[in-house]
Order: C-alpha cells, then sequence, then structure tokens
C-alpha cells in the first residue's frame, strides 16, 4: 500500500517538530508525552516528495534518526532537502529512540533536544567531518565504487560517477547521445536510484516511447508494453525534467535545484548544454553554464551529466573526436573531471555503387560497432571500449549479446 507519514496530522498543530525513523520510534516518543513527532514509516533513505511539503509550515525540525550508517546518511540527506537552517540533529547515546526510553526519562530527553545541533553547511565542515568522511571512503570500498553504467566493460573506464561529478558526453549528430543516456538512467532507476533525465530537445512522451523501446526491445511500443511499463516504472523515482519557455541557465537551474530537495535526485542528465546556450556571446555563456553546472554537482552533491555537440570540422564522419572537437571546448574542457565520446563509423554507400549489385539497403547509416572513449578523467587515466547500438530497440549491447551477424570484438 502506499506509504504515509505516521502522525501526519500533528504537523497541523504544532510547528516544532520531532521526525523519527519509524513509527515505533514515534510512539515510543508519544507514550512519554511528546505529541509533536511523526515517524518515516519506509526507512531512513527514503522520504516521499509530498512529505516535504507536509512539513513546509515547520520552523524547527529535530531529526532523531538511528546512530548506525544508513541512519546518519539518512538524517543528512533528509536535512538538505528540508533545508539545513531549520534542522537539528538529536545525538542518541544508543541504536535508537525505542533503546533510548529502555534506560532513559522522558527529562532525559529534553537534555537531548537542548543539545541537539544543527547540521554542517555545505561546503564548510570542520576536521572530524573531514576525518568521518575520509575513513568512510577507506571502509566502505561499494559506495565508493559511485554510480555504475549497464556494462562492465564500459565501468572499468568510468570507474564509477560520484557525488559532485561534472562528466560531459559528446558525440556526432545521430550517433545515439541520447539514447545511451536513456540507457544509463533507466539502469539506475530500476535499481531505485533517483534520477533526473532534463531535456530540452525531446518532450517526456517521446523520451518515455525510447525507455519502452530499449526495456521491451521492441521498435514501436503498443498499449501492451504501455501497461507493462507502467507496472514496471510507475513507482520507480524516474523524473522527466522539460521547459518550453525561453531557456534562462538560471531558471533551469533553480528547477533542477528545486527537483534534488523535493525528490531526493541522486543524478541528473542534461540535454544539451548547447541548445541552452544560444546567443551572440555564445562562447561566454557556455562558459559560465559549464561551471554553473560544476557548482551545481558539488552543491547538490550528486553527479551531473551534460550532453554536448561537437564542432564541424572536414572529415567528421570517419576520424574519432578528441576533446577539443566539442564546441567552444576550453572552458568545457577545463571545468569537467570525465569527458566521454561516442563514435561510430558512417556505412552510407558510395556514389558508385548506387547503380550497381555493390549496393546494400540499410536501415542505419552508421555502423553499430560504437566506440566509448573516456577522453579526459580528472581522477584516472581513462581508455576505450566497445558497445553495439540496437537502432531498431534504441538501446546500446554488450558486442557479444548484440544478436548481429556473430561478430565478436575485444
Amino acid at each position: 500500500c502506499r506509504s504515509v507519514l505516521f502522525n501526519v496530522n500533528a504537523l497541523a498543530v504544532h510547528r516544532r517538530v520531532l521526525i523519527t525513523e519509524g513509527e515505533m520510534d514515534a510512539l515510543s516518543l508519544v507514550e512519554h508525552g511528546f505529541e509533536n513527532v511523526v515517524g518515516v514509516t519506509n526507512g531512513a533513505g527514503a522520504f516521499d516528495a509530498e512529505w516535504v511539503k507536509d512539513l513546509e509550515k515547520a520552523e524547527k525540525i529535530f531529526l532523531c534518526f538511528d546512530t548506525d550508517e544508513a541512519g546518519r546518511k539518512g538524517a543528512v540527506s533528509l536535512a538538505k532537502r528540508l533545508g539545513y537552517n531549520r534542522c537539528w540533529n538529536i545525538a542518541l547515546p544508543c541504536n535508537d529512540v525505542n533503546d533510548f526510553f529502555l534506560q532513559h526519562t522522558r527529562e532525559e530527553f529534553d537534555q537531548l533536544i537542548q543539545q541537539a545541533a544543527q547540521f554542517n553547511l555545505p561546503g564548510v565542515i570542520d576536521v572530524r567531518a573531514a576525518l568521518d568522511l575520509l575513513q568512510g571512503e577507506e571502509t566502505k570500498e561499494n559506495e565508493s565504487k559511485g554510480l555504475q553504467t549497464p556494462w562492465e566493460n564500459v565501468n572499468r573506464i568510468i570507474h564509477g560517477w560520484k557525488p559532485g561529478d561534472l562528466v560531459i558526453v559528446t558525440a556526432l549528430p545521430k550517433t545515439g547521445k541520447t539514447t545511451w543516456m536513456l540507457d544509463i538512467t533507466r539502469h539506475l532507476t530500476l535499481g531505485w536510484v533517483p534520477v533526473l533525465f532534463f531535456c530540452l530537445e525531446m518532450r517526456p512522451e517521446r523520451l518515455m516511447r525510447k525507455v519502452i523501446q530499449a526495456q521491451y526491445r521492441v521498435k514501436h511500443p503498443g498499449l501492451n508494453e504501455i501497461r507493462n511499463a507502467r507496472m514496471l516504472f510507475e513507482e520507480t523515482p524516474f523524473y522527466f525534467g522539460y521547459f518550453y519557455k525561453h531557456h534562462k541557465t538560471e531558471d533551469i537551474l533553480g528547477l533542477i535545484r528545486e527537483a534534488v530537495q523535493r525528490y531526493g535526485i541522486q543524478f541528473i542528465v542534461f540535454d544539451n548544454l548547447h541548445l541552452l546556450c544560444r546567443t551572440d556571446r555564445v562562447n561566454e555563456q557556455i562558459a559560465q553554464a559549464t561551471l554553473a553546472f560544476k557548482l551545481l554537482a558539488e552543491e547538490m552533491e550528486v553527479p551531473v551529466v551534460l550532453i554536448a555537440q561537437p564542432r564541424k570540422r572536414e572529415n567528421s564522419t570517419t576520424e574519432i573526436m578528441s576533446a577539443e572537437d566539442v564546441r567552444y571546448s576550453s572552458a568545457v574542457h577545463s571545468d569537467c573531471d570525465q569527458m566521454i565520446i561516442l563514435h561510430r563509423n558512417r556505412t552510407a554507400s558510395k556514389a558508385r555503387d548506387i547503380n550497381s549489385q555493390k549496393f546494400i539497403a540499410r536501415e542505419e547509416s552508421m555502423d553499430p560497432v560504437t566506440l566509448v572513449r573516456v577522453e579526459a578523467h580528472r581522477y584516472g587515466s581513462g581508455g576505450e571500449t566497445l558497445l553495439y547500438y540496437n537502432g531498431a530497440f534504441s538501446r546500446f549491447d554488450l558486442l557479444e549479446r548484440s544478436g548481429s551477424s556473430g561478430q565478436r570484438y575485444p
């Protein structure tokens, strides 16, 4: 059934609110005379968007989560979404509120409230917090891998996308940049990572069509596939951003920032950077926008991927791009943490073959074998690998699973 915020009616009466990690902890507080308490009912790492709205009128919020790693991370994440300026952290001497009242009194809990401290401001931490972060990186190997793509060979060269990373993805037109990133966001959201795909080129329903094509390997999704997709995706944290007005960077960044706070977004894709910047001062605007997205990634503590367009050049369909081929690349290249280039060879027939037996009818004008190259990596050496583009199904696959002509590649 749909999750609810336990004891939510208390918010209509009280402006100072206690939030616990579960309903049992909330009941313990109510039993000891604290009626201004609500309880999260779906775990420390989850807080529904509508609950954020329910708490809009709360003036002072005390977070009383469990003292384990999940509880600490959940409290910090929730404070970011609710606003650091009105959140205080109650430091329990034991695992949770229920355990506390087995050995302590109401008066002693009142003392914990008095001693509650605000969370560290984003961008400012003390040395103890810095040491805690360093220790966490060393001891939590799985978490340090960052967000992964659906393809293990690609993961080996990107080394995971981590909070604060700005990644540029570029390729020639029609190579499949948007499709590649939709594959990744689909993979992440099915793993229950909250993602935001913000596109200036395609409406959300068109993007969803491509998602369904890829998920069910169909050329033309019908009502049956749409019904199946509804059951699969409806409850996942998958969000589409769109902006049909005149594109102003500050307006779009503001909308993305609000989405992160309300929906707990952990991964952002923006398609595309050069559509956002179309003025007489485009070079300057590209530089400002790239830096603004990098600062947003650091502020919101999420990886941000920008899709960027290349400049026009000779032999553009035969030579593999480099970082210098991105339009106005000096600013883009310097501010990103990683630049990824996709490349597919052109396969169109030559003019002399049109009226000869050499002519082969094709649905694609580019070879499906796709080079994925990490051209620049702030924290690694980069590298390259291959994928197979299934244009009919709008998805990328590993070459050995492509079902093509039996060709195998390293």
